[in-house]
């Protein structure tokens, strides 16, 4: 995790990525530091370094250590201190968090709060800052410390408080840590709800927060019954919180194996592991370490099911679960203690516009609450289509307070040749006239059309003549949407076409009816009504969709026609962005590249998020000379393409090492060969992984 060492102008850098745990014991849950139990602890510690962990996150229960305003309660601050000789004797570090209130489907108030407001009353805030400078003092020096985290979601524990209270109470706890502690990163614990990722807590705004914090934490338990969204929620959350400028961790994740199999948890936390290192996360902790027998012990006699989140069962056996943390704690391992940089190849820019995010004026979409569920659908399929996806945030600009984080925004056609805007709905002027800038400059956006839509001067800029009529939205009769496929280069990648059934009849199913047009017709209906066209613009063009196709799709749910869009959309990509030396092919597979500094070695993941097996092919630019060593068996073909077979959520774990011009290629530790033999080095070296 890169972290800003404060005391250093240059900064000093976190460099291992943090993996590890939520942390209670399985004998006491969140009575940890009332019903002591150092032998157990100890030994908890210990197995987590078996396992790979570097790291965990421990809580501190505020009922044990604030039993009165007057006074942190000196033996839990003795027995914290303990536990951090423990972790510093052991090599485990963690993460305390300090107002620890809410837990497991509870709130353990202080009993002597008498409804004083968290984050505004005056002498709560006296005592807040008093309890964190004894907490802090106590664990500063230790070097199992590893940073702080201020709360455990704390907008469950206290929903009140205006955004303004809230961003003034961070700052003012942040600073209470800092001013102990000036060495080690500080976050929130708030989940990161914020309305800029996942639109649950308005009151949490990650603009005004990210700037006062090290590092952001996430906290998500995907439950929405659709397989493409729970699978990619840790990339889509990952990559919506990077944009705000600061590191990020997937701080709890979790699957209680009374809500799945023991099987399809280790399924699960592959995923979440693998496609969070590749879309960039710093960390990530699964909640929790061990299962718990406490069923007459609150909260557990009311949420039974959170006494089965472990990776450890209660007699101390391991859960598939377990093995994958440890597997994945080796690559890990691997790219942090090497001189591995991940690839800063282009990207296709996914446009979030402000409205996701911040309540316009008397705004009459202000309402419209998929914003989440669209946002997340459009991103998978993307993602099912083997894309690198960056979030772009439209600046809040002339209505945010001046404490916002603003985003110094560059649109650049060369770090993102395509860019997707879904639903074109709300763009400010200043935005559209900066994307229309980036496409006269040789950019493209992609976008689809949304009834009542605020864009000035829209049928000049894609080139159509609607009739579109006021107030009066065009919905679709038919039951799905047939898509014939017009020209060869794009027929070439997805076929003659496809269709899409049309699930809903309200206005946001409402397409632009059309008289005229002077673009590129790509794709019709069964009507010959439009439905994409391209129409160029300066250096660049505009791909417009005349249908919501993403509103369609999101509600035609887990429906084949998505796939197929996300192949219309690579087709766009592989038209207008240079193609790279190293790239990946096959349907829902998520991929990722580092490079080794010193030998030029590439490092290459990829990730099945299908519930089947899917079969994919690693492409090499022409002239590349690379010979690929993996943990699967691949199959290399004169062309450079490189086929192989994951099976369901399996992930491929490869290197790519350069070929002499000798004819032989270097591979450590077995020594020089000959290129004609790479393929049994190859799968050599696969059977021995």
């Amino acid at each position: 995790m890169h972290v800003k060492d404060r005391r250093s102008p240059e900064g000093q850098l976190l460099t291992k990525f943090t993996l590890g745990s939520n942390y209670w014991p399985g004998t006491t849950g969140v009575h940890m530091w009332s019903r002591w139990d150092p032998e157990r602890i100890r030994q908890d510690l210990e197995r987590m370094t078996e396992l790979g962990m570097n790291a965990h996150r421990s809580f501190l229960f505020l009922p044990d250590f604030l039993p009165t305003p007057h006074e942190t309660n000196p033996l839990m601050l003795e027995r914290f201190q303990h536990y951090l000789s423990w972790g510093t004797e052991i090599g485990m570090g963690t993460f305390p968090s300090l107002f620890v209130g809410h837990m497991s489907g509870e709130d353990w108030d202080l009993p002597w709060r008498e409804g004083q407001n968290f984050y505004t009353d005056p002498e709560l805030l006296k005592v807040e800052e008093r309890y964190i400078s004894d907490v802090v003092q106590a664990g500063r020096s230790s070097p199992a410390i590893l940073g702080w985290v201020l709360s455990n979601e704390i907008p469950v524990f206290e929903p009140r408080g205006t955004a303004e209270e809230v961003v003034a109470w961070a700052e003012r706890m942040i600073q209470a840590v800092r001013n102990q502690d000036a060495d080690h990163p500080v976050s929130i614990g708030d989940g990161c709800w914020a309305p800029e990722v996942s639109r649950r807590a308005f009151n949490f705004p990650l603009r005004h927060l990210a700037p006062l914090q090290d590092f952001i934490g996430l906290h998500f338990y995907p439950r929405m019954g659709n397989v493409w969204h729970q699978s990619f929620t840790a990339a889509f959350r990952l990559q919506m919180a990077a944009a705000w400028g600061k590191p990020v961790i997937i701080e709890e994740f979790g699957h209680s194996t009374t809500m799945g199999s023991e099987e399809n948890q280790a399924h699960y936390y592959r995923t979440v592991l693998h496609s969070s290192i590749i879309n960039g996360a710093k960390g990530a902790f699964n909640w929790c370490f061990s299962d718990f027998e406490l069923g007459d012990t609150r909260p557990y006699t009311h949420h039974p099911f959170e006494m089965r989140f472990g990776l450890v069962r209660s007699d101390g056996h391991l859960k598939p679960a377990a093995h994958e943390v440890q597997s994945f704690s080796a690559l890990c391992h691997e790219l942090s203690s090497g001189e591995w940089d991940p690839d800063q190849a282009p990207r296709v820019g996914l446009v979030v516009p402000r409205s996701y995010y911040q309540i316009l004026p008397h705004d009459w979409d202000s309402t419209f609450s998929e914003w989440y569920p669209l946002y997340l659908d459009v991103f998978s399929t993307l993602k099912r289509a083997n894309l690198r996806v960056q979030s772009i945030f439209e600046p809040a600009g002339d209505l945010e307070a001046p404490k916002g984080n603003h985003i110094l925004l560059e649109l650049d056609p060369a770090t993102n040749p395509l860019l997707i805007l879904p639903r074109l709905k709300r763009i400010t002027a200043p935005f559209w006239r900066q994307i229309m800038q980036y496409v006269y400059s040789g950019g493209y956006l992609y976008t689809s059309f949304s009834h009542d839509h605020w864009i000035v001067d829209w049928e000049q800029t894609f080139g159509v003549t609607s009739d579109v009529r006021f107030g009066l939205p065009a919905v679709p009769m038919e039951d799905e949407l047939s898509v014939t496929i017009l020209p060869d280069w794009l027929r070439e990648r997805i076929g003659d076409g496809f269709a899409i059934p049309i699930q809903d009849r309200s206005a946001e199913m409402a397409y632009c009816p059309v008289i005229d047009q002077t673009g590129e017709l790509l794709i019709e209906d069964q009507n010959q009504n439009p439905i994409l066209i391209f129409q160029p613009h300066g250096k660049g063009g505009f791909y417009y969709s005349l249908f919501p196709i993403e509103m369609i799709l999101l509600k035609a749910g887990d429906h084949p026609a998505q796939a197929f869009w996300g192949q219309t959309l690579r087709a766009i990509w592989h038209r207008v962005a240079k193609a790279p030396e190293i790239s990946v092919t096959g349907q829902d597979l998520e991929w990722g590249t580092w490079r080794n500094t010193a030998t030029g070695e590439v490092k290459l993941v990829v990730v099945n998020h299908a519930w089947d097996p899917r079969r994919g092919s690693v492409h090499l630019a022409q002239g590349l000379g690379r010979v690929l060593t993996a943990n699967v068996p691949t199959t290399k073909l004169e062309t450079g393409t490189i086929e192989f077979e994951l099976d369901r959520k399996a992930v491929l774990i490869g290197h790519l090492r350069a070929a002499s011009p000798n004819g032989k290629i270097s591979v450590p530790g077995i020594g020089t060969h000959d290129t004609r033999r790479a393929e049994e080095v190859q799968k050599a070296d696969s059977r021995s992984q």
